[in-house]
């Protein structure tokens, strides 16, 4: 086992230049075995050990014993060692998780909180290449796409508490970022760990909620893998880790190639270009997407492969059609383009009106801008239209019903409405055009630089603005 784990460690370069490194230290076989293999190479490797445990407050007495165990083997091999609680039974009923995910949150949680403690470079934790198989197959059976069937990887950097798969994980790894999870067992199996433990007489503790059949990871590890190994192959789990490695490495290629046109398809206003990704084949178009809304919510954790479906099959719909997305994030189709941006209910441009006086400016927070009217020539480095024929106040606002401009090219009034749809104004947009308008009249449209004929013709000269 002590040579797997030195080649895992020298192929994925973790603990490249030495430093702190916190260990996962559970109690368990996997995470005693870790931590007494590196304890042991620790000077060879140039590392120093702090050994963390989360107590998740789940097991009682149990639980309360796991800690002491810990704090004791730490104790014997003079690793500096701290002990975190959580109550994850409560933190999953208000955040609405599994007990499951929570305690794994909680847990990821501690080590980063650990890592900036003592200014670790690394967390290592104890999964094997059991844990790789089982995991794999229990995507698998969940639909999972190519990034779930990847398994896990050995390294992977997070920053507060959010996991970020490395890009060039399952290649190389080049110089891991501060707080890189790193996995030194992730190539042993878990009969080599155990027979590890043996050899060194190592004691552990066992968690009797890994033989409950209860959760569907265990019935994996406990029942399925089992009996595949009996039944059909005694080297499952290497079979479904190399042919998971052939997806893996095929959809690295694929990011790639998404990652290198999405510059292309994504406008200065952040939507993207329907017809562009349409263009596509859908595993790159698929992929422009989800890094889009990854950019929106920051990650992908929530975005399931039916979310992904979802937001391809947008791209053929008409205009105005949207999709309610994890996150509080929602993607929106406007004419060919694709808006995908978080909910800001607060932010959202509500209608406004400013009546607006001669030689005063105003300021229109809705938009930031500054507008005025004025009897004299403003600056020009001003923005500005002559209004002639003016026969009332003036004032700047948002789009009214029934608002309507004068075009002499058609001898008559267009109605703004249409303007919008002709000019393709999104729906999304339309709230946010400000105008100068007399009444329903609408006099100048500064953001489209549409100007009534009606407005240039003899009469009081008078002029508008905006800075």
């Amino acid at each position: 086992m002590t040579e797997t784990v030195l080649r895992t460690i020298a192929r994925w370069r973790m603990f490249e230049g030495g430093g702190s490194v916190i260990v996962a230290l559970s109690g368990g076989a996997d995470s005693c075995a870790l931590l007494h293999c590196l304890h042991a190479n620790a000077e060879r490797l140039g590392i120093g050990l702090h050994a963390v445990h989360v107590n998740h407050s789940l097991r009682g007495a149990d639980a309360d014993g796991d800690e002491i165990f810990c704090g004791q083997l730490c104790a014997a091999y003079g690793v500096p060692f701290k002990a975190y609680r959580a109550d994850v039974r409560s933190e999953a009923k208000l955040a609405k998780k599994s007990v499951e995910e929570a305690g794994r949150d909680a847990r990821y949680a501690c080590f980063e909180a650990e890592a900036r403690r003592v200014n670790a470079k690394w967390v290592a934790v104890a999964h094997n290449k059991d844990d790789n198989a089982e995991t794999i197959l229990y995507n698998l059976l969940r639909g999972a796409g190519p990034k779930g069937l990847s398994g896990i990887p050995p390294v992977r950097n997070f920053f507060m508490n959010q996991l970020i798969d490395c890009p060039n994980a399952g290649t190389d790894v080049h110089n891991p970022a501060y707080g890189s999870i790193v996995r030194p067992l992730i190539d042993c199996p878990r009969s080599d760990i155990e027979v590890y433990c043996a050899a060194h007489g190592l004691a552990y503790r066992t968690d009797n909620t890994n033989s409950s059949t209860e959760y569907t990871r265990n019935k994996i590890r406990l029942e399925l893998l089992p009996w595949i190994r009996r039944e059909l192959n005694p080297a499952a789990a290497d079979a479904v880790i190399n042919c998971t490695a052939l997806v893996a490495e095929d959809g690295r290629c694929l990011d790639d190639m998404a990652g290198a046109v999405y510059a292309d398809c994504l406008a200065a206003d952040g939507s993207l270009d329907a017809e562009q990704l349409a263009a596509y084949p859908d595993a790159i178009a698929r992929r422009m997407l989800r890094n889009r809304y990854r950019d929106v919510s920051g990650s992908l954790k929530d975005l399931a492969r039916g979310h992904a479906e979802a937001m391809l099959g947008l791209l053929g719909k008409q205009s105005g059609a949207s999709l309610d997305l994890p996150g509080g994030v929602t993607m929106q189709k406007c004419y060919n383009k694709i808006f995908i941006n978080k909910k800001k209910y607060d932010d959202k441009t509500h209608a406004f009106c400013y009546n607006l006086m001669y030689n005063e400016e105003v300021f229109v927070g809705e938009l930031g801008i500054t507008v005025f009217v004025t009897d004299s020539e403003p600056d020009g480095a001003h923005e500005k239209f002559y209004i002639n024929n003016s026969t009332g106040p003036v004032c700047f606002r948002s789009r009214q019903l029934g608002d309507r401009i004068y075009f002499s090219s058609i001898g008559g009034h267009k109605r703004i409405k249409n303007l919008f749809n002709e000019k393709k104004i999104t729906a999304c947009e339309r709230d946010r055009v400000g105008m100068f308008a007399q009444d329903d009249d609408i006099i100048w449209i500064p953001s489209l630089n549409i100007k009534s004929d009606k407005y240039t013709r003899g009469g009081e000269c008078v002029y508008a603005g905006i800075r």
